[in-house]
């Protein structure tokens, strides 16, 4: 992904018992960020693919997109990222999930899914998810304030 780097600090595995504790989560991980990148698999053919998606209110949100190719991956394993800014319909839409796993949801008409959010500020990531492995990193600073 462009223009964002992994910080150079401790990530640390976050286990979320209950929506209580998810939402709580958001409320923090939200409040320290800025912009939020997700992987769109598989490719966009265009970005009006996601604007008529199922998440087309979150089309006014992007910023830029990118292609997302493994250093192993041939052509079939390429997806899309999508990077979005951070507004009350971002918000939102994380605060009325189950879990940060929650999301991950098919566009029936499109085939495209939705997953893996990476939580950015000032290009820096601060948490990160693998969706289908249920894997959630944050970054230490923030992982204490949770668990204080």
């Amino acid at each position: 992904m462009k223009n964002v780097n992994i910080k150079n600090t401790k990530y640390l595995y976050l286990e979320m018992k209950n929506r209580k504790e998810y939402q709580e989560f958001i409320k923090l991980v939200m409040k320290h960020t800025d912009k939020v990148c997700f992987t769109v698999s598989p490719f966009l053919d265009n970005i009006e693919e996601f604007n008529n998606s199922i998440w087309s209110f979150l089309s006014e949100n992007v910023i830029y997109t990118a292609i997302d190719r493994p250093i192993t991956g041939g052509f079939d394993e390429v997806n899309h990222l999508i990077v979005l800014k951070k507004d009350y319909f971002l918000y939102d839409f994380f605060w009325k999930k189950e879990n940060i796993f929650d999301f991950e949801q098919t566009d029936e008409n499109l085939g495209i899914t939705l997953e893996d959010p990476a939580f950015i500020k000032d290009g820096e990531v601060v948490c990160y998810t693998i969706t289908h492995e249920e894997y959630c990193c944050i970054e230490e600073e923030l992982y204490l304030q949770l668990v204080k």
